[in-house]
């Protein structure tokens, strides 16, 4: 897909749902939308024609294998990848599907931070091309979904087709879109049709072909039900029995509303309402429930069942196939559910399924890809589809199970819904709520929208049930309703906030009840967040010799603070989220906290990650003082390898730094002449055994610092700087010579 075109796309969905949650990072290197990149595989021939053999097409073995992928001018070989069979049907076609594992023999790695990934041959759809635009689609209005992308697959130097390149969805694809990323992921299959069974959650662990129909993916070891069972109870509850306050504790209700819009409008029948084919994700620390769609191929007129899926009724759509949909059946039984799905139906049509939008993208689209479906003889074999069939696909087209041409299928689909959709009037509905504590203060911001003009936003809260106060909330000019609470110490807070629109139309969030957080701001200790750097591609090198964001934490007291007593969190949320390390930090001192989720590398390595386009950082107190702030930053869209920091060192506000001063005063970026970073001229950096520096420094004492503010070695200067005993990382030299003290910064690479 073109840049221009993708743009388009993206800037209609955030004008209309904004950016308060991002659920699919960026396309990185792995999932290029620029370029089709070329993926071998090399195995012992023996092996591959081991996997393929009949027997064996259900196997899930991994057979070791070479790996290079070559993008543009750009080729990297990776040993020792696993490869198997992956899929269901696919299995059995002659375009096979492949997995790909980086880490099946060797624990851990990576490659451009993925695990595995999953090659689709997509042999169902002439087009190859419906499963990309329907996890495209869910992504661009908030419904965590897979990056996909085409690629062009080699084995053992026979061309074997133009593949869809999916995501995996694991505990790598939880971290990249959740802030709380330790839950339990079920993957559902079929008969996963959420209908209750009893209230024992091992009921819920039944096995179908071998495997668990919901099948818990994550924290195996605790192999905890309790959650999945609790949520289908409430599913299954009648609207009579309170249905919207049990489903609204543990579930993702907007997000689900906006999925079955799409799964409706693309067809995807074989998903939920084919009980088959999605995730759960149960947020352990909310309690919350987030639906993930998988496997999106069957859709935009793919049929085997003789159903015409471009004139379903849309109220109709989940029990086109018989039995108990409760997921979608109980959500358009309360009406204020079904008016918020038929709004999502109708500006999902305005916004983007609509030929005028998509027609454009379907031809970039097939013009970057038919050079590789042209030679793609796979393709050819399951179904006899030809090259004018790839092409026709796009179009107009009806052979055997493929009943439209995508364009086709989106002028039926789009103009039916239209004749379809009833009279609705929603109740406002927020898409996000920020909580920002100051020392004397807490403000709270609300992302609320409605097809009507909003009236009125009010803050209902109470501070340690001493009664409820109502405050307007404003609107500022980024369409955001804002208000701001004076504190007087620590405690709790109880709120709720109340929408309502010019038709008198009022929604509560949350519905039912009301929410607490902790408030508050201890003035000692004073620790602060002095510095940090959200994008760390090329300027700071870990203890692991790798670039990972970074936060300096900076003792302003004038006391020692056990650090063991606090915690880092980037969300307010969830204060408790990483306990700082069992460090004593003196007066004066900094120490770098190392946000890279890999506990595993150090004490200071934090089980988070920053991100780029903005979000909070805290340090929080014990239980014992609610979780109080000690200091908190909220930033936004960060520049690459540019530090953040406070100015005065340790007291003033946020700003773009000069340079990145890790464990050192961020002054020296504001001109205090006693301290100078950038005149000290130290060559070669980076450096293997040694570093020089100008011979006028001969006979001035010198230290090299670690990131860490460990001083490591000091020594006089001679003519060279013996740095052979030092490992891979970045580290500083202290010189003092001239009247001044001079501070670089120097990189050591072996």
């Amino acid at each position: 897909m073109s840049n221009i075109l993708k743009l388009i796309w993206v800037v209609c969905f955030i004008s209309q749902y904004g950016t308060a949650q991002q659920l699919r990072p960026d396309d990185g290197y792995i999932f290029d939308q620029t370029i089709v990149p070329k993926i071998e595989i090399f195995l012992a021939q023996d092996s591959l024609d081991i996997m393929l053999l009949n027997d064996n097409l259900l196997s899930n073995y991994e057979y070791k294998a070479l790996c290079i992928i070559t993008k543009g001018d750009n080729k990297d070989t990776i040993s020792n990848v696993g490869l198997r069979l992956r899929g269901n049907t696919s299995r059995l076609s002659d375009k096979k599907s492949f997995k790909i594992s980086f880490n099946t023999f060797e624990k851990g790695r990576k490659y451009k931070g993925v695990e595995k990934l999953n090659l689709n041959g997509e042999h169902n759809d002439p087009s190859i091309v419906r499963a990309k635009l329907v996890w495209d689609f869910f992504a661009e209005v908030g419904v965590p979904s897979a990056r996909v992308n085409h690629v062009r697959l080699h084995i053992n130097d026979e061309y074997r087709g133009l593949y869809l390149n999916v995501e995996h969805i694991d505990e790598e694809f939880i971290k990249k879109r959740f802030q709380h990323k330790t839950g339990n992921l079920f993957k559902c299959l079929w008969p996963a049709d959420l209908n209750y069974i009893n209230s024992d959650p091992n009921s819920y662990k039944f096995s179908n072909n071998g495997r668990r129909a919901y099948d818990l993916k994550t924290n195996v070891e605790e192999d905890n039900y309790d959650g999945l069972a609790d949520f289908i109870w409430r599913l299954n509850s009648t609207v009579t029995n309170n249905f919207q306050c049990k489903v609204e504790e543990v579930l993702d209700v907007n997000s689900v509303l906006k999925g079955m819009a799409i799964d409706m409008l693309t067809a995807n029948w074989d998903g939920v309402i084919n009980q088959n084919n999605f995730y759960l994700y149960e947020d352990l620390n909310t309690g919350i429930f987030h639906w993930i769609p998988y496997d999106t191929d069957n859709t935009f007129g793919i049929d085997w069942f003789g159903i015409d899926w471009a004139k379903v009724n849309i109220y109709q759509y989940a029990n086109r196939l018989g039995g108990d949909r409760p997921l979608y059946e109980q959500m358009l039984t309360l009406p204020e559910y079904r008016a918020k799905y038929t709004y999502y139906v109708d500006q999902f049509i305005q916004l983007y399924y609509n030929n005028s939008l998509l027609d454009p993208i379907l031809d970039d689209i097939k013009d970057t890809t038919i050079p590789f479906r042209i030679s793609d003889t796979y393709a050819n074999q399951d179904y006899n589809w030809t090259v004018s069939d790839f092409n026709n696909s796009y179009e107009d087209y009806e052979d055997a199970h493929v009943k439209y041409g995508l364009k086709e299928f989106i002028t039926e689909r789009k103009n039916k819904a239209l004749t379809q959709l009833e009279e609705y009037d929603i109740l406002p509905i927020m898409n996000g709520l920020k909580i920002v504590h100051e020392e004397n203060s807490v403000t709270l911001t609300a992302d609320i929208i409605d097809d009507q003009a909003i009236e009125s936003v009010i803050l209902h809260y109470s501070i340690e049930d001493t009664g409820w106060i109502a405050e307007n909330m404003t609107l500022d000019n980024n369409g955001i309703y804002t208000a701001t609470i004076t504190i007087n110490g620590p405690g709790v807070m109880q709120n709720y906030i109340e929408a309502t629109d010019n038709s008198n139309q009022s929604r509560k969030f949350p519905n039912c009840g009301h929410k607490e957080i902790n408030i508050g701001y201890l003035a000692t200790p004073k620790l602060v967040i002095n510095e940090f750097m959200a994008s760390n591609n090329t300027a700071v090198l870990d203890d692991n010799g790798e670039y990972e964001d970074w936060i300096e934490l900076y003792n302003a007291d004038n006391t020692d603070i056990q650090l063991s007593n606090y915690y880092l969190s980037d969300n307010p949320d969830l204060p408790n989220k990483w306990q700082l390390p069992n460090i004593i930090l003196s007066p004066d001192n900094y120490l770098i906290i190392w946000a890279d989720e890999d506990g595993n590398q150090g004490d200071n390595h934090a089980n988070f990650k920053l991100k780029k386009d903005g979000e909070q950082i805290g340090i929080y107190d014990t239980q014992d003082n609610n979780f109080a702030p000690l200091d908190f930053i909220e930033y936004g869209v960060q520049n690459t390898d540019m530090s953040f920091g406070r100015s005065p060192n340790g007291i003033g506000d946020f700003g773009l730094l000069e340079s990145s001063t890790p464990n050192t005063n961020n002054d020296i970026n504001t001109g205090i002449e006693e301290i100078i970073e950038q005149d000290l001229l130290i060559f070669p950096n980076p450096a293997i055994n040694e570093i020089q520096l100008d011979q006028n420094y001969i006979g001035s004492r010198y230290s090299i610092i670690d990131i860490n503010g460990k001083t490591l070695y000091t020594d006089i200067y001679d003519n060279n700087i013996n740095i052979d005993f030092l490992n891979s990382g970045t580290y500083f030299l202290s010189l003092f010579g001239k009247g001044k003290i001079y501070k670089s910064k120097f990189i050591v690479k072996k």
